[in-house]
């Protein structure tokens, strides 16, 4: 296939580039996310970050809708599979 001047991607390094490129989180959304990894509730999060806790809870649908995810766990596996938070985020 690289002989014939198609690019060859190992099928679990396409789906990572998939994933990463749907979910392009904003600035803020990674802000939350971070602070979800450290196990932050929303008015806490939204006290830091100066917005309402409701804001915080349409940034997180946000984000695990980008991440099509249905749960925190989910969401924290795959955001740390996909090198958006780091152990220790």
């Amino acid at each position: 296939s690289v002989a014939a001047g198609s690019r060859v991607i190992h099928p679990d390094v396409q789906s990572a580039l998939d994933q990463a490129n749907k979910s392009d989180l904003t600035k803020r959304e990674l802000q939350i996310l971070h602070a979800i990894a450290r196990g932050e509730t929303n008015p806490i999060i939204a006290e830091k970050l100066g917005i309402s806790p409701k804001t915080v809870d349409s940034h997180r649908t946000s984000i695990m809708k980008k991440m099509e995810t249905h749960t925190v766990a989910e969401l924290l596996t795959k955001a740390l599979k996909a090198g958006f938070i780091g152990e220790e985020s």
